[in-house]
């Protein structure tokens, strides 16, 4: 039997019968993911990470592998790197949190090697 600290899911997107528009016929773009986490407690730093694994098979592309990883320390500050496989034009991903209150602001930064050059998202988010 799994352990508390592991999670495992999976999901199919996107299934369902062909689409019609005017006269043409065409099938939805299927997904097929599966991922696992681990969840840990660092008691030295004070603070909680994760380790995570997803694998997404589209119905009309490759298999692609997604690695990352996120430290939280004191529920307050997060720190966050992936790994993307499979991908032309990405692969690493960095990113930060803060959590103010009821407020979380977060920032994602994402290099592209085509002609995307750089992704930057910032969110702020509201917990009521």
């Amino acid at each position: 039997l799994l352990r508390p600290d592991i999670q495992i899911g999976g999901a199919i997107l996107n299934l369902g019968s062909k689409m019609k528009f005017e006269q043409e016929e065409f099938n939805l773009p299927t997904r097929y993911k599966v991922g696992a986490a681990y969840l840990g407690h660092e008691k030295y730093f004070n603070g909680d990470f994760i380790l995570s694994l997803d694998l997404v098979k589209p119905n009309d592309n490759d298999l692609k592998v997604h690695l990352g990883g996120e430290y939280t320390y004191k529920e307050k500050f997060t720190l966050r790197s992936g790994y993307q496989i499979g991908y032309d034009d990405k692969n690493i991903s960095l990113g930060l949190g803060l959590k103010i209150k009821k407020y979380a602001i977060d920032y994602a930064f994402v290099p592209f090697s085509s002609d995307l050059g750089n992704s930057h998202r910032i969110s702020v988010n509201l917990k009521l």
